[in-house]
């Protein structure tokens, strides 16, 4: 066989594998869309054990899951809250077989109502039902609570975004105000005047004992020693505005979204400090509002859609999740692109194998 047949098959199969990979990290990153009539999600997490992901509704205060496919099914209707409140935070804790929601009443003319549940993903049982806006919370005062997350050992914990505050709850349901500092409420405005009083939101516990913690109207990220409750803000150059949901990947880098934009964030020094590495924009009428990872790998975001719940009109039944997938992780962490990398050194050491080789027979035939 010709060197110059060889070369060509090379070229040939390079292209096939090239194109091949291109259309599956194109299909990858395709929108799960399900329907879910006026559902209007906030919150979602991914919950491996059933393969399917978890969202909290902001009108319907309902929790039902969303598989791969886009079939879903209703997980959870509590008649003490559903249809009265909303799901603004769903965080799945597999290694307690449960899923926890953060429930806020949304109606400014009625009492303040905060609470936290939980369910098993097995039985759909209830088995935590916590109320919060009497913890921490003054009478005539506001309170939030919004995003939720939990520790190795099981405890919970939830900001307050009025308050600028951070509830822990016990494993056995017992609720009490866990992190408070004038370091929260002393931030300078980032944001819109509208949207000014929008505090604590999205929060992540990171193996290392602490929790990662967003504010909306500031953009600044604190971390919150778990053991003392020691609030320190994380040094940034670049400031998060409006950031909503946030979520920690298995390598370390915190992902933070808001209606906007996602960031990916990255720490060398144990989130004393952060860096920017990679944004992803959005369309501002999506209303992005949270990130879950599906498998380790997969990043996807969560558009509400909220602004349409408002236009009694508009009737919205289509829903999605987005995957989105930043250059950096594609660059490096992705195994697709690895492997098509030793692919591609295979081919250039069998073609220079084989020409080494063309070069040895004609040297032999001079």
């Amino acid at each position: 066989m010709s060197m110059k047949l060889h070369t060509w098959m090379g070229f040939i199969f390079l292209s096939i594998l090239v194109s091949c990979l291109t259309v599956k990290a194109k299909e990858s990153l395709q929108p799960l869309i399900f329907k879910a009539p006026l559902a209007y999600p906030e919150s979602f997490d991914w919950d491996p054990s059933h393969g399917r992901f978890l969202l909290g509704s902001i009108t319907s205060g309902s929790i039902f899951s969303v598989s791969p496919a886009g079939n879903v099914e209703e997980f959870v209707n509590d008649d003490d809250y559903a249809g009265t409140a909303a799901v603004l935070g769903i965080h799945v804790d597999l290694p307690r077989n449960r899923v926890i929601a953060a429930v806020q009443n949304m109606n400014a003319s009625d009492a303040p109502y905060s609470a936290v549940a939980a369910y098993e993903l097995d039985t759909k049982r209830r088995i935590m039902f916590t109320e919060l806006h009497h913890v921490g919370v003054q009478e005539g005062e506001k309170c939030m609570v919004n995003d939720v997350t939990v520790d190795r050992a099981g405890n919970v914990y939830l900001t307050n975004s009025y308050g600028d505050f951070v509830w822990k709850v016990t494993v056995d349901g017992m609720p009490s105000v866990f992190a408070q500092d004038t370091i929260f409420s002393s931030q300078p405005v980032v944001v819109d005047s509208s949207v000014a009083w929008w505090g604590l939101n999205g929060l992540a516990y990171h193996t290392e004992g602490y929790l990662l913690v967003v504010q909306s109207y500031s953009g600044t990220v604190f971390k919150v020693d778990l053991e003392s409750a020691k609030v320190d803000v994380v040094n940034m150059k670049e400031q998060l505005a409006s950031a909503d949901g946030v979520v920690l990947q298995s390598n370390g880098a915190l992902v933070a979204v808001s209606p906007e934009k996602a960031w990916l964030l990255e720490s060398k020094d144990n989130w004393e400090s952060a860096m920017v590495t990679d944004i992803i924009p959005f369309d501002p009428l999506d209303s992005i509002t949270a990130v879950a990872i599906r498998d380790q790998y997969q990043i996807y975001v969560l558009p509400s859609f909220i602004s349409d719940s408002i236009d009694e009109e508009n009737h919205r039944e289509e829903f999605l999740l987005r995957e989105i997938d930043f250059l950096k992780e594609s660059d490096g962490d992705d195994p697709l692109w690895i492997g098509l990398i030793i692919v591609v050194f295979i081919l250039v050491m069998l073609a220079w194998r084989v020409h080494t080789s063309q070069l040895y027979k004609n040297k032999r035939k001079v």
